[in-house]
């Protein structure tokens, strides 16, 4: 199983959408973006709890002839799946379980007590067990593309959650942040779910009372945890449907916060997330006053891009071990240092270029009057036993007759079709390798008031992970 490395880049893959789902069209498009994710940070990390409620993902990697694509990523590491620790567990057969079948005890566990995005329990499809059952295998054979979620700093996070949900909806500094990012929530909402927050027994009420079964966790003392399942929950009861839409976008960003800063991530990727930057060490009251950005990495996937076949991942990982997608990882951390990204783009464009030569060949084909000849040639001997009757009665000079007549033409022919077809593939390399480098961007957002965030270390009480 994956330890964590040391001063290792991480990115976390977030809530996509309201129903856990990726928002990109495609299984092409979205083992692109992991793809490419992977090209820049050292480790892009997945919760197992969204790989296991996404329809989408059973949907694409569920058959038979696909899922060996999404599990070459899991085994050479492109993407790392955070699994439950099994102290998080509330029963002792879960715990036993978890220890042999991680998958299986997460999908017991998330049936019994978790809700989508949306607040709506969670009940697994057909698919969706297909696919869990070939994901459990995967992760019993792969050895480096898995691990517990909170291995890296050891902190209560339900609690630093709540407090941090408390802040963000109660404090004046955040007002003009949440009226910009999530318009629908006022005033009378943000107090409310601040009472969530505190009390959770107040939300467990709430969501009773509507007829709907609260989802809850207690910790080993019987102690009641607002995670997000019954946040998510209390959210849904709003009965307008863009403050439900917003309040979970909130929920969902705030809980981003404390996840990220516990897996020492660099970020959060999501289109749902409204990243809340924790408050770094030894930042001064001078730097917390005035403007603040945060650099921000966007990928986009064209249409044109090549299909993903078995073989990519190992492409994308021999690239990532690379002179140059070592230079690239390296430099990332370097963001906002800078009062430019020229130093990451014009790493990545080297890293596109050699990407860009793996998969579709060199560009700038040189056409040499040589190098078509070289060609004929595998082909002229073909000519001559198809287009020359040999088997016939014929003198050395008929014979060469018939050669010039008989295997000259369509060879000829074929070296005409050579030279455009180097000429199309050359176009068409150049056009995708273009297309490569401008798939991720670098860029500068603005963040709310830095969060300064109160934890504690674990203890037996703890709740860690959703």
């Amino acid at each position: 199983m994956l330890r964590p490395r040391k001063n290792a880049t991480r990115l976390i893959l977030f809530d996509w959408t309201g129903k856990n789902d990726p928002t990109t069209p495609d299984y092409k498009s979205f083992l692109w973006e992991v793809a490419l994710l992977s090209l820049l940070y050292d480790e892009v990390l997945i919760q197992d709890n969204i790989l296991l409620s996404s329809k989408k993902l059973a949907e694409w990697f569920a058959p038979a002839h696909r899922f060996p694509l999404l599990e070459e990523f899991i085994d050479r590491g492109l993407l790392v799946v955070l699994k439950r620790p099994q102290r998080e567990y509330p029963t002792d057969k879960l715990i036993e379980m978890a220890a042999k079948n991680p998958i299986s005890a997460r999908a017991q566990l998330m049936e019994s007590s978790s809700t989508l995005s949306d607040g709506t329990r969670i009940i697994f499809n057909e698919q969706q067990s297909i696919f869990q059952k070939r994901l459990e295998a995967c992760l019993e054979a792969c050895r480096t593309g898995h691990r517990f979620a909170g291995e890296t700093r050891d902190f209560d996070l339900m609690e630093s959650f709540g407090n941090l949900l408390q802040e963000v909806l109660g404090k004046t500094e955040y007002t003009k942040w949440r009226q910009t990012i999530f318009p629908h929530i006022t005033e009378y909402m943000a107090g409310e779910f601040a009472k969530y927050a505190e009390s959770p027994e107040i939300a467990v009420e709430r969501v009773r009372a509507s007829g709907r079964d609260p989802a809850t966790i207690n910790t080993a003392s019987g102690k009641l945890v607002l995670h997000t399942p019954l946040a998510m929950q209390a959210a849904d009861l709003f009965e307008d449907e863009k403050a439900r839409r917003d309040m979970q976008r909130l929920v969902a960003t705030t809980f981003a916060a404390p996840f990220s800063w516990g897996e020492k991530s660099n970020g959060a990727y999501g289109r749902r997330t409204r990243e809340l930057v924790l408050l770094p060490e030894h930042f001064s009251e001078e730097q917390h006053a005035g403007r603040l950005v945060k650099p921000n990495v966007i990928t986009q996937i064209p249409l044109s891009f090549p299909q993903p076949t078995l073989g990519f991942g190992r492409i994308v990982q021999e690239i990532r071990e690379s002179k140059a997608g070592k230079a690239l990882r390296r430099s990332m951390p370097a963001l906002g240092k800078q009062l430019s990204f020229d130093q990451q783009e014009q790493r990545w464009r080297a890293v596109a270029e050699e990407l860009n030569r793996r998969l579709v060949g060199p560009t700038g084909t040189q056409l040499t009057l040589a190098s078509v000849c070289a060609h004929i040639g595998q082909h002229l001997f073909l000519d001559i036993l198809v287009h020359v009757p040999w088997w016939s009665e014929t003198t050395p000079s008929s014979f060469l007759k018939d050669l010039l007549i008989g295997g000259s033409v369509p060879s000829l022919q074929i070296g005409g079709e050579y030279i455009y077809e180097n000429l199309r593939v050359d176009l068409k390399a150049q056009r995708w390798g273009d297309e490569l480098q401008k798939a991720v961007r670098f860029r500068c957002v603005d963040v709310p008031k830095l969060v300064n965030l109160k934890v504690r270390s674990i203890s037996n009480e703890s709740s860690h992970v959703t």
